[in-house]
């Protein structure tokens, strides 16, 4: 929260609470900058608790709708299983809890991190049915998301190492090429 604050009001990526000025924090910038554009709308905190919270709540329920659309759409699971499996996730205990109660990137997090997956795996599939074209666009947006993971949190590099490496795996080398380029470019 202090450091969205410190971007919001032109202070830069630093520890504003910090009595030596000038230091740098060890947390990756993407959810500080998330946070600093609900500070941009409301200044006043706590008064803004309420929407930075938000933040987390509505990748929560994003989570849960991209979790039925693969589940539905990819994995042609019949629709109440794939909304039953969406509800699972929008209320798995420990994620409710991480959403509501706190103000964390873990959610926003395991949204770039779903998205990337959903994304790969699109690629692959739209290799297979002979679109290269749009393989070569789910693979840059997928490096693309893979790299927003790790500016969100470290532990992302993993996506990002998983994500090249099933494009190894199934043999398509271009793609994971296209992939690599939409990490480094982000």
């Amino acid at each position: 929260v202090l450091l969205a604050k410190s971007l919001a009001t032109g202070q830069g990526y630093s520890l504003i609470n910090s009595p030596s000025p000038g230091i740098f924090p060890l947390y990756p910038p993407a959810f500080p900058f998330l946070l600093s554009l609900v500070f941009r709308v409301v200044p006043q905190f706590p008064q803004n608790l309420w929407l930075l919270k938000m933040v987390s709540i509505v990748a929560m329920l994003a989570i849960g709708f991209v979790t039925f659309r693969y589940c539905a759409r990819q994995r042609q699971l019949p629709p109440y299983v794939a909304l039953g499996l969406g509800l699972a996730v929008v209320l798995c205990p420990p994620l409710v809890f991480l959403a509501t109660s706190t103000v964390m990137s873990e959610s926003v997090f395991t949204l770039i991190f779903l998205l990337a997956v959903v994304v790969v795996e699109k690629s692959v599939q739209a290799a297979r049915t002979g679109m290269p074209a749009r393989a070569w666009q789910f693979a840059a947006l997928g490096g693309a998301l893979a790299a927003a993971g790790f500016l969100t949190r470290s532990i992302a590099l993993a996506l990002i190492a998983a994500g090249f490496l099933y494009f190894l795996k199934e043999r398509l080398f271009k793609l994971a090429l296209v992939f690599t380029g939409g990490v480094i470019l982000i």
